[in-house]
């Protein structure tokens, strides 16, 4: 079960409660909003500096945040600027994104991350699952295979069996809507040959975040047995939900069973 900590670089208090969640090796895994002022090569260093012990990815950012704004302009948004949630939505829900102003956006990003880590990313996923929508999708994947077929990292995909979500009992209706887009991608993912995580858990209605250590444990039991599931989290010592996700990974007692992404092997 590969344990990972998206929104590294949102904030300074999520970055230091990521940065200690890795160096205790209760997470495996983190997602690096390159495009963000508070993600900086220093702000990064520490995750480097684990060497082989965490997987380290590219959190694409396509859409504002409230007090972050990104270091750079978006190709996709009109006027050039990163957008709102919602609107970005709407837009590739009508059809008005496209891929190849995604995938310009996405090389200039991945770049970025490059340029301030000085090495590729293990793994690629969205701020708020947005690789996954229409157009955003297709300019990711016609990105990813201009990389050379062993250097290509693997995709997040959101998928989760109807049945697992209905067991749960976290929050049905999100994880439906996050879990929809994911399967479209992870059939996309396969047809390519691109690398892509087996099993998704970790959504539920932030409101109840002081049930956290129940879901975590949940979480971790849907998973359990399956290399490349991820658990995806929101660490933070600031917000209270994300608090809690914190001090749920930091007491959960499921250490025996996390790893890095598990690469299949190859018939030769």
């Amino acid at each position: 079960m590969i344990v990972c900590a998206d929104d590294f670089g949102l904030a300074p208090d999520i970055n230091r409660a990521v940065i200690e969640l890795a160096e205790a090796g209760r997470v495996t895994a983190v997602s690096v909003m390159a495009a963000l002022p508070s993600a900086t090569s220093r702000d990064i260093r520490p995750l480097l500096e684990l060497g082989g012990k965490i997987d380290l990815g590219l959190h694409l950012t396509l859409t504002l945040d409230k007090g972050a704004m990104p270091t750079r302009s978006s190709t996709l948004a009109p006027g050039g600027r990163f957008q709102p949630y919602g609107s970005l939505v709407f837009q590739t829900m009508s059809g008005q994104v496209n891929s190849s102003e995604c995938s310009a956006e996405i090389t200039a990003q991945y770049n970025l991350f490059v340029e301030k880590t000085g090495r590729t990313p293990d793994f690629i996923d969205g701020h708020k699952h947005v690789h996954q929508l229409a157009g955003i999708r297709e300019g990711l994947l016609k990105f990813v295979m201009t990389l050379p077929k062993d250097g290509r990292p693997y995709i997040r995909n959101t998928n989760a069996d109807f049945m697992e979500i209905l067991k749960l009992r976290t929050s049905f209706i999100k994880q439906m809507v996050i879990s929809t887009p994911g399967g479209v991608m992870k059939e996309r993912l396969k047809s390519e040959g691109v690398l892509t995580n087996d099993g998704f858990a970790g959504v539920y209605d932030f409101g109840l975040h002081a049930n956290y250590p129940e879901f975590l444990r949940r979480f971790v039991k849907r998973l359990a047995g399956r290399a490349n599931g991820l658990l995806m989290a929101h660490p933070g010592l600031d917000e209270p939900w994300r608090r809690a996700e914190y001090d749920g990974l930091k007491g959960a007692d499921y250490l025996g069973q996390v790893n890095r992404f598990v690469p299949p092997v190859r018939a030769r």
